[in-house]
């Protein structure tokens, strides 16, 4: 039955699943009882950060949790048996060594190992398939299972061998989920088929769907998963689906829907008492909140989530808040505290041994250096993020670390190099078929492409981005294309379609109530008036934009904004202005320790000194351009300071 069936009979019967509700509370009783006598975990992603505007910043996950009755089935010949404690250490194993530490995934490969024990050993080689498992290798785990559930559906035609194939295609998709998307998205896409009454099937159908950037039917997967619990009275199981519905609400910027399924979540959680689940749901609204620009809000609901976490103790969830923390403190400019919060998450991640979530704080960390200008320490924290996902063999972490020393790269000037890096990291998308990262890669390469003065190929690769984008429906990603077409429009001369396309951004950022993008919206319409000629407006967009990043304490914007306000009040003639408000842009990315904001700064103030008359202080301040674009090692700008540098000392000297 397809996804869209599935949903339409649900449909059909909602009167009768609507009553089910009004049933007494003993029958409530009774299957709580059940449920709690068996438990396989349904792999539940619930995103504990939210990604950031086309650069490849890395993020924590947390993992939503569900427990449904799983029977076991086969032979009942068993040979080989692991006490409970061997078998939670087993599965413990298998995802730290497959980079993860999550409490739901060790459940789910619990029982999966359970179920593997009760196999046939007369007809397959179980003790083979645990040896291989105590090394990591899943493969023959992986065909046991595969040969069970050929065997269930071929061999007991009908609902009994179906509801055994899916079973077993469940197992196989639970051991495939670390490691192979394709090999999983196929298990539990047939066991969905096979079985469409089961939950698992269509949650982790869901996650798959959402890993390969399908994001309707994940959210048909997920619906289906909604409908089937309120037709088993499963309100654990509706939690989950609500709050796996919010992310994929997110990630497409329905920001205002995201938040309805999120509390649609948490309270049911607090209904249950399930403080875990509170957790998770109080984070994922944190991360709403801070795409939303509500920094204050987000850090309140962030700060719920960790106070829950540490009184469960629960490392993970610590470890996601603080990194989700550090985001919010990085988007404001306090860096020091971003580093302190993505520290601890680091500490807690090499303690639990959870490689995939230390490479991802190593990817964080190098972003605020980044930011700070110390590119050296950024490509560092870079690099190692890149050997961890090397040896747990991720390519999605390797392509977020390809795509992060792309950016170093173009900002050093080394454009050849940031095509390789953004080009290695497209093709590992590609072959994930993972395609918002696609889209990532091609706006970069549009990026470095528009730095080259190949303008047509930049927007070639805009285009791409944008159409991606626009498939997914991923709004913030259509924002960020636009206001990157609007800026080659721009250089190329044609203002009116840049304004259009800038206008464009503006309106989805402001649909989607996201701050940041409509003050880099109207800082760039601010730039566009001024090339007209029109600084009045110029002035107004820029004071606009300065206003939004000062609501949101974005220092890094605020000092953009007063750069920009300064070459408008120099074009106007109004050098002391100029100056007080480059002077303003220094003091900020001086604070923030932002190397290139620096250059920039002193460099524009040279320009208002030269045209002063006072080439002594020109020349001094772009000496001090000069020797930070040197530390960056950014070539064009270190051409154009030293070419401003000579002509004035020139000039002094006849």
């Amino acid at each position: 039955m397809e996804i869209a069936q599935i949903i339409e009979w649900l449909d059909q019967h909602k009167d009768a699943i609507a009553s089910i509700g009004l049933i007494v509370s003993g029958i409530w009783a009774v299957w709580i009882w059940k449920k709690k006598q068996g438990g396989n975990s349904s792999i539940g992603i619930q995103n504990q950060n939210s990604p950031n505007s086309g650069e490849q910043i890395n993020v924590p996950v947390t993992v939503n949790d569900h427990a449904m009755v799983n029977q076991y089935f086969g032979g009942t010949h068993n040979h080989y048996n692991l006490s409970a404690e061997d078998v939670v250490k087993l599965a413990e194993k298998l995802v730290t060594e497959k980079g993860e530490k999550d409490a739901q995934i060790i459940k789910s490969l619990k029982e999966t190992i359970q179920a593997l024990m009760q196999q046939n050993s007369r007809q397959y080689d179980i003790r083979q398939a645990f040896d291989l498992l105590n090394h990591g290798n899943v493969a023959k785990a992986e065909e046991i299972f595969r040969l069970v559930a050929a065997e269930a559906e071929h061999k007991n035609k009908g609902k009994k061998g179906y509801i055994e194939a899916a079973k077993a295609l469940r197992h196989l998709g639970s051991l495939a989920f670390l490691h192979d998307t394709k090999k999983a998205f196929a298990a539990f896409k047939r066991s969905t088929e096979l079985d469409p009454d089961n939950f698992d099937g269509w949650n982790s159908l869901g996650h798959l769907y959402q890993r390969i950037g399908e994001l309707g039917n994940a959210e048909s997967a997920y619906t289906a998963a909604q409908k089937l619990s309120l037709l088993h009275l499963d309100r654990e199981g509706e939690a989950v689906a609500y709050g796996n519905l919010g992310i994929v609400n997110r990630i497409r910027g329905d920001l205002k829907n995201a938040i309805s399924y999120h509390e649609k979540a948490l309270v049911i959680n607090k209904e249950l008492g399930r403080k875990e689940g509170m957790a998770n749901q109080y984070g994922n609204l944190g991360n709403v909140y801070q795409i939303l620009g509500d920094l204050e809000r987000a850090i309140g609901y962030l700060e719920k989530a960790l106070v829950i976490n540490k009184e469960l103790r629960c490392k993970e969830g610590m470890a996601s808040d603080y990194g989700s923390l550090g985001n919010i403190y990085q988007i404001r400019g306090d860096l020091e505290r971003a580093i302190e919060y993505y520290g601890k998450a680091l500490v807690i991640n090499k303690e639990l041994g959870c490689k995939e979530d230390m490479a991802r704080d190593y990817g964080n960390l190098g972003n605020v250096y980044q930011i700070r200008g110390d590119l050296e320490r950024a490509i560092e924290y870079y690099e190692k993020a890149l050997v961890i996902n090397r040896e747990l063999g991720r390519k999605e972490g390797m392509a977020n670390q390809y795509g992060n020393l792309g950016i170093i790269y173009r900002v050093r000037g080394e454009l050849k190099r940031a095509i390789e890096y953004y080009g290695k990291a497209l093709a590992l998308d590609k072959e994930l078929g993972r395609k918002e990262g696609m889209a990532n890669h091609y706006g970069n390469l549009g990026v470095v492409y528009g730095i080259r003065g190949n303008l047509e190929r930049a927007i070639e690769y805009h285009e791409k981005a944008l159409a991606i984008d626009k498939e997914l429906g991923r709004k913030e990603g259509m924002a960020n294309h636009y206001g990157n077409l609007g800026i080659v429009y721009q250089i190329q001369g044609d203002l009116e379609r840049a304004i259009e396309y800038h206008e464009k951004a503006l309106a989805l950022d402001k649909e989607l109530g996201r701050k940041e993008g409509v003050a880099n919206g109207y800082g760039n319409l601010g730039i566009v008036y001024q090339i007209r000629g029109d600084l009045e407006r110029a002035i107004k967009y820029h004071e606009k934009a300065l206003a939004l990043n000062k609501e949101l304490g974005r220092k890094e914007g605020m000092a953009n904004q007063y750069g920009n306000l300064g070459i408008v009040y120099r074009v106007r003639g109004d050098l002391e202005r100029a100056i007080e408000y480059h002077e303003k842009a220094l003091a900020l990315d001086k604070e923030l320790e932002r190397k290139e904001g620096m250059a920039n700064h002193y460099g524009s103030l040279g320009v208002v000194y030269r045209i002063r008359g006072d080439l002594e202080r020109a020349i001094e301040c772009w000496e001090q351009s000069l020797a930070l674009f040197q530390q960056l090692d950014t070539q064009d700008k270190i051409a154009l300071i030293q070419s401003l540098i000579d002509e004035a000392k020139q000039k002094g000297s006849d």
